[in-house]
């Protein structure tokens, strides 16, 4: 049963960073964008 705890927890830390790091690239495509319309 101990074994059965430990994959749970993997599997949702391994989904959580790519979302992160999904939003960081749409912040940095945005940030070019604003910098773009301002000039």
């Amino acid at each position: 049963m101990s074994a059965a705890p430990p994959p749970f927890p993997q599997p949702q830390e391994n989904a959580g960073p790519p979302e992160l790091l999904q939003l960081g690239t749409g912040t940095d495509e945005d940030e070019p964008c604003l910098r773009a319309d301002a000039a």
